[in-house]
């Protein structure tokens, strides 16, 4: 009887634990966030916010304008003492603030921003945020360069970067699009990779480490948009089906995989079921403390940010 005890309780407890990482890992209560003080768009309601990304410490809140900014533009808004969200402005670039396609920033606990940036090969920059501004500007080198194949009206490139909160991992997007380029073409494909820190602006990319890691992740539907939490061992970000764009639905998919430990492969995918069906779900970023989870969401032609909890 006593064998059978423990064997029973070790049971119970097994079971238990199970649950217990199943309610984790379940966010719930969709919520739009409201930011005050936002200028607004030309159809006089507030300007679109696009790519939300919350800081690690979860006091600033960075995003882009969208198409009605020429999605050429940055912006950030702080969390007052109280929780709510104020406009501070959008964020300077040093004088290139409207040359070149800008969006998805990504900041790491250093204060170290990346960014896609059409205007350099690798489609990706990186700064010093501090006081709404960058400083030391700079490309980021080492990952896959942009190509353009103009027989067959495809462009490809990286988009939507991640960093870890020390910036030794450097996730992105790699993508093709079709005629129009990365503001007006069709997203033909794209998977999520990643690489390491060499030193400075500086990364390694490893194709079949990629490979390896995201195996159950990338698939050939499109994956974008990663968003890591702290410790590694979850990533989110955007699927769109194409057996979806095949019957014209108009949806994207927040997706969540885990894994053991930051040298293992993520597991296979499952969708983050709380920010709703058939909607237009996209961009997600996960909280320093992994209770927030921010996204963008499209309806009746206008984007906003909002959030789910767990």
């Amino acid at each position: 009887m006593h064998m059978r005890y423990k064997v029973l309780t070790a049971c119970l407890l097994t079971l238990a634990s199970a649950a217990g990482f199943s309610q984790a890992a379940d966010f719930g209560n969709p919520v739009q966030v409201t930011i005050s003080g936002l200028p607004n768009g030309p159809d006089g309601s507030p300007m679109n916010q696009e790519e939300p990304y919350i800081s690690r410490n979860g006091k600033t809140l960075f995003f882009n304008g969208g198409a009605e900014n020429n999605h050429r533009l940055l912006h950030y808004a702080e969390r007052g003492a109280n929780g709510g969200w104020t406009y501070r402005g959008q964020i300077s670039l040093g004088g290139e603030d409207e040359k070149y396609v800008q969006g998805a920033p990504a900041i790491d606990v250093d204060n170290n921003l990346v960014f896609s940036d059409t205007g350099v090969d690798s489609m990706v920059r990186s700064g010093r945020f501090s006081g709404g501004k960058l400083s030391s500007v700079r490309a980021i080198d080492g990952l896959p360069p942009r190509k353009a194949n103009a027989f067959a009206r495809k462009f490809q490139g990286n988009m939507g970067p991640e960093v870890s909160p020390d910036s030794r991992v450097l996730y992105f997007t790699e993508a093709a699009w079709g005629a129009g380029g990365f503001m007006s073409g069709q997203l033909l494909r794209a998977n999520i990779h990643f690489a390491t820190h060499r030193g400075g602006a500086t990364y390694y990319y490893d194709q079949s480490e990629v490979e390896r890691v995201m195996e159950n992740v990338n698939s050939r539907d499109i994956e974008y948009s990663p968003a890591i939490s702290s410790d590694g061992l979850e990533l989110f970000f955007t699927r769109i089906l194409l057996a979806d764009r095949a019957n014209n639905r108009d949806r994207a998919l927040i997706m969540r995989a885990v894994r053991g430990s930051t040298s293992q492969p993520f597991d296979s995918p499952v969708e983050v079921m709380g920010v709703g069906e058939d909607v237009m779900a996209e961009a997600p970023s996960i909280s320093g403390d992994g209770s927030e989870l921010y996204y963008q969401k499209t309806e009746g032609g206008k984007t906003r940010i909002y959030m789910v909890t767990r």
